[in-house]
């Protein structure tokens, strides 16, 4: 079953609430509150922390269903940063990617996914000239960025990357602050900027040897059908269709859906599929209910070798030094 919400209904059920419980976190000061997930949906919370010029948001909840949001036609301003750690977004992206967002909503729809645990970092700048006070020479930026810092929002911008282990690590220490009262205010507000700092960085070094056009956006149906074909590959993923026949699934030439999906996913179609195994084996390791070459099997390695080489490129370690890095008691065959 799928639940379809406009953006206004689906915010007004969100409310704050006083219980301290819900996160270890100062939630009784001013511009710092929580609102719980609606029990008719699912579980969980989202933390605001307003900043100064930054409204931070932790998504931390599950749905029972699955969610369509449907956004307005001239979309939300602004700028933002995200970092998707668990679970993902129909119109976003999977755990261990990070984007850059600006301008009108590239899409008309998002999908919340049901059952799975969203765990997200949202960073929200009132505007990107807000970044100007931080660039004194422009002319070291892509001339995308340099759009995006001096422009006034009316263009679409959305960009989206891998988070790189120096984004893991900030990102870490924003959810487990150690900090109560102004000293955590501060220490916030410092790692949000630190993020920003890198995640543009990351987009420079990129854009610098790619450049990114922003002159022929992807049109608002485009975009949906570039989702659409992420959501079959996820859906299909031990068993997905070729790039052609995605393309026609979709109702896009294989031309359009290849460049469309590394502009909005920031890789390729069977990039992002990989990325996506890659999370999956993770799982798979975390419930311990499988060997190791069964899994390399499920996430299609007919030889374990090379699943462990592909999940080393992918989270720096072996399988087996995965699971001895959480814990002791994995029986491997």
């Amino acid at each position: 079953m799928t639940v379809t919400l406009t953006e206004i209904d689906y915010q007004d059920l969100w409310q704050p609430v006083t219980d301290e419980g819900l996160v270890k976190q100062d939630a009784h000061f001013l511009g710092d509150w929580i609102e719980q997930c609606p029990k008719n949906l699912g579980t969980g919370y989202r933390h605001w922390v307003e900043l100064r010029d930054i409204d931070l948001l932790i998504h931390d909840y599950r749905f029972q269903e699955a969610i369509f949001i449907q956004l307005p036609p001239d979309g939300a301003g602004g700028l933002e940063f995200g970092f998707q750690l668990q679970g993902g977004h129909y119109a976003s992206r999977c755990p261990g990617q990070s984007f850059v967002q600006s301008g009108p909503c590239m899409g008309n729809r998002v999908r919340e996914m049901a059952s799975e645990k969203i765990l997200q970092v949202d960073i929200h700048l009132a505007s990107a000239q807000i970044l100007h006070g931080f660039v004194s020479d422009t002319d070291t930026l892509s001339p995308t960025l340099q759009k995006l810092v001096a422009g006034d929002g009316s263009t679409p911008f959305h960009q989206v990357t891998q988070t790189t282990s120096s984004m893991q690590t900030v990102l870490s220490q924003i959810l487990h602050c150690p900090y109560q009262g102004m000293t955590r205010r501060m220490y916030l507000e410092g790692k949000c900027w630190e993020l920003v700092a890198l995640k543009l960085e990351q987009l420079n070094s990129l854009m610098m040897d790619r450049p990114v056009s922003l002159e022929n956006p992807l049109s608002a149906d485009d975009v949906d059908r570039i989702h659409m074909a992420r959501h079959l590959l996820t859906e299909h993923w031990q068993n997905p269709p070729s790039l052609m026949q995605l393309a026609r699934q979709v109702g896009l030439n294989d031309y359009k859906l290849k460049i469309g999906f590394r502009q909005v996913f920031g890789t390729t179609a069977f990039g992002y599929l990989w990325h996506y195994r890659m999370e999956q084996a993770r799982q798979l390791l975390l419930e311990r209910q499988l060997n190791i070459k069964e899994i390399s099997q499920i996430v299609g390695y007919s030889k374990q070798s090379n699943f462990a080489a592909a999940f080393r490129k992918k989270f720096g370690l072996n399988p087996k030094a995965f699971m001895q890095t959480q814990g002791k008691g994995f029986a491997e065959k």
